[in-house]
């Protein structure tokens, strides 16, 4: 007995000798949810507005492989911004990015705003798709709501709410087929659909977000925009100009630094096989003469892909208008978002 407990210790010290080192552990970005629902097809057309998502700060190439980036290119520090805004005898002296993220700041900031989107975008010159979308806060109350639906031989369709207080955040999907209605403008919503969050850091833990957080779909910086004088690739350069209601900015984008964040948020709500490459992306912003943002149009060509052997050039623009002098409900689930025609 002794001896057969003696010669298994030593084949359990032999094991333990021979034993592999642990493998290195790989890691993993985090996959933010999905948030829409797609009938009929991947979703290759639909584009955002207003307010929205942002992810991982990171470099997206075609592969579609993932690189980091230097975070501090991506982020601004907005109460130094605002107290350069405050100090600026003349805001044509400011830089075009300071100009476009002022006009975000001081709209984010009031109490009570809503920013309502339309626009099309248009795949192969065949497809269009009706998109709206709206953002609306009402004291610590947050709410977005996005809306496209296709014509042209293809039925597609895609939609989302989400809803946000202090202490939860909840989403929302339509409540069946063929529920968004033709100009994307109304939908029917399932409450048995609705995800709910305890509280918007467990779903800035998972999404990568706050609605409340945000400012727009693209990091706008010093490094992140074609300077003025630069070729643009959407053919109007950057440029400041004042006009008889304010101020007029043509933006340029950099489509491989501003747009990182919206292109995750592309492909995890619309379905795409890979993240979209942008041939170009260019804001046109309304100011009053306070820098108070008015509207803003955003015109931007990209390559989706719905599989590794089908893509699409898409070509789209949508108007975002920005209200804050008035009180804006936040709407229930049977309530429709007043867009305008």
């Amino acid at each position: 007995m002794g001896k057969d407990i003696e010669e298994k210790k030593q084949i359990e010290q032999q094991d333990e000798a021979v034993q592999e080192p642990p493998k290195a552990k790989r890691r993993f970005l985090p996959k933010p949810i999905r948030a829409g629902l797609i009938w009929g097809g991947s979703a290759i057309l639909a584009i955002g507005a207003g307010f929205a998502s942002g992810f991982l700060y990171h470099k997206l190439t075609d592969n579609p492989q993932i690189i980091e980036i230097d975070a501090a290119t991506l982020q601004i520090d907005q109460d130094a911004l605002m107290e350069r805004y405050q100090k600026a005898k003349d805001y044509e002296e400011l830089e075009p990015w300071e100009v476009a993220n002022i006009g975000l700041i001081k709209f984010a900031r009031t109490e009570n705003h809503r920013s309502t989107a339309k626009g099309e975008a248009v795949a192969m010159g065949l497809v269009t798709q009706h998109i709206r979308s709206a953002a609306i806060r009402n004291g610590d109350q947050y709410f977005e709501e996005s809306l496209s639906k296709s014509e042209g031989g293809l039925d597609i369709q895609t939609g989302w709410r989400m809803y946000e207080d202090e202490q939860q955040v909840s989403t929302l999907y339509p409540s069946k087929e063929k529920t968004i209605s033709s100009d994307a403008s109304k939908a029917s919503w399932d409450e048995s659909k609705k995800e709910t969050f305890e509280d918007p850091e467990a779903f800035k833990a998972t999404v990568g977000y706050t609605i409340s957080g945000h400012l727009s779909n693209y990091n706008i910086t010093e490094y992140t925009y074609v300077k003025e004088g630069d070729d643009a690739p959407s053919g109007v350069p950057t440029s400041l100009q004042k006009t008889d209601v304010g101020y007029l900015l043509e933006l340029e984008l950099d489509v491989n630094l501003a747009c990182e964040d919206y292109k995750v948020q592309m492909k995890h709500t619309s379905d795409l096989y890979g993240y979209p490459v942008f041939s170009f992306s260019h804001l046109q912003m309304v100011f009053d003469q306070e820098l108070n943002l008015l509207e803003m149009t955003s015109h931007e060509k990209y390559k989706a892909a719905i599989s590794p052997v089908i893509s699409s050039e898409v070509e789209g623009t949508i108007t975002t208008t920005y209200e804050s002098d008035g009180i804006f409900p936040i709407p229930g689930l049977k309530d429709n978002v007043p867009y305008a025609n």
